[in-house]
This record gives C-alpha cells, structure tokens and sequence, in this order.
C-alpha cells in the first residue's frame, strides 16, 4: 500500500526535477570523461547538506557510466579525482557552506529552489 506524498514532497521532487532539468542545460559534457552528462551529481550527498542540495557549485555534471561509478566501490577514488580537478578553492567553498543549521526545508525552501533554477 503507497502513502499519499504530502506536498512538502512533491515541492522536493519538483525542485529536484528542476535542478537536473537546469543541469542539463548548462553543462554539455562529463566532468569525467567527457560524454554527454544525464544527471547532476551532487558532490556533497543531499543527506549531508541541505545547505548545498540546490547548489550549482555543489553539482557536478556525469553521464551515467560514471554517475554509476561514483556510486560504486570506487566513491572515494572518484572524490578525489573531482576535487583535484575542481581545486582547492572549491573544496573550501563546500566545507565552508555545508552546514547552515538555520535552514528550513519548507515549502518556501523548495519553491525558492525552483523559481532559481527554472531554464
């Protein structure tokens, strides 16, 4: 039996919809390898940075094949990799904004998202 999603969910996943929508849009390639990317992989997971969840910086282009990757054995490898290539500057920037403990995730937080990244 599936629970009806409560309107704060369905906000989350439209937003989450909007920010690969607007990935997709703005990057071409693979961060990685250089294909086209499908998906906007967030460096930092959205389970531990709601601060960074709809942040572009946070994002980081992939096609699938190396979306799977990341996911696999091999996520710190590839972390490593990416923050190599990004720089330092942009690890900083991460740790610096992955906690905001005032941030709310209501319905405002959700719509604000998607008014953001809409194309």
């Amino acid at each position: 039996m599936r629970t009806k999603k409560t309107k704060k969910q369905k906000l989350a996943k439209k937003a989450d919809d909007t920010l690969q929508e607007h990935t997709r849009s703005i990057y071409k390639y693979c961060y990685l390898c250089g294909s086209s990317p499908i998906v906007g992989h967030h460096f930092i997971r959205k389970s531990n940075s709601t601060n960074l969840r709809f942040d572009m910086k946070n994002i980081v282009p992939l096609c699938a094949i190396c979306h799977c990757a990341i996911h696999g054995s091999n996520e710190q490898l590839y972390a490593a990799k990416i923050a190599t290539m990004k720089g330092k500057a942009w690890v900083k920037y991460l740790e610096k904004n992955k906690l905001n403990k005032d941030l709310r995730t209501n319905l405002a937080f959700y719509e604000e998202a998607i008014e953001r990244l809409k194309p």
